[in-house]
């Protein structure tokens, strides 16, 4: 188990001191701030609105219980139970990061940014049908907030992996209940 300790700390000291440069000290806070993303919420519910009118508020509801579960699971399961501290305040790590955010309280395992944006990216993926570039934009999304965690030593890379990989099943798990017994929507093949 040492070994998984040493790569994820190996692959945090890289992504936050070797990849480190000037336009990533400013974009990367900016990206993991969930208000940055208001707008997109908004465009994304107006296109949902206009594609699916009548089914619409089910879709939007859909994707408020999924995104309130996978933060659930993150924040109220995984966080308590493991008592992980975040890089930027565990004693021998912290000392050797950039540290470019407040490091802020709680845990750090697993990450809730990554569960909730990635079960957003693929619930819209799985449910929505968008262009496959629209596809490949909405998974960039979610790696780009989950890779900003880790930039900014607020989380492990094991953090949002573990957090990426629980939203997309609560995502792939909803979206497949919702399209067989009340959305009648055919999932993205």
């Amino acid at each position: 188990m040492d070994w998984l300790t040493d790569i994820d700390r190996s692959l945090l000291f890289f992504i936050n001191q070797t990849c480190n440069n000037t336009l990533f000290d400013v974009v990367m806070p900016w990206i993991r701030e969930k208000k940055t993303w208001i707008p997109a919420y908004v465009l994304l519910t107006m296109w949902i609105i206009y594609r699916h009118r009548h089914k619409s508020w089910m879709i939007v509801l859909l994707i408020v219980c999924a995104v309130a579960l996978s933060d659930q699971v993150a924040s109220g399961l995984f966080k308590p139970l493991f008592h992980r501290l975040r890089p930027c305040a565990a004693p021998g790590i912290r000392e050797h990061l950039q540290l470019l955010i407040p490091c802020g309280g709680g845990y750090s395992f697993f990450s809730s940014h990554a569960a909730t944006h990635s079960c957003l990216s693929f619930l819209l993926i799985y449910l929505m049908k968008p262009v496959k570039l629209l596809s490949a934009l909405f998974v960039l999304w979610a790696f780009l907030i989950c890779l900003a965690q880790v930039y900014v030593a607020y989380h492990y890379p094991s953090d949002v992996f573990c957090g990426a990989l629980c939203g997309v099943l609560i995502a792939y798990l909803l979206a497949y209940i919702a399209s067989h017994y009340f959305l009648k929507l055919q999932p993205a093949s």
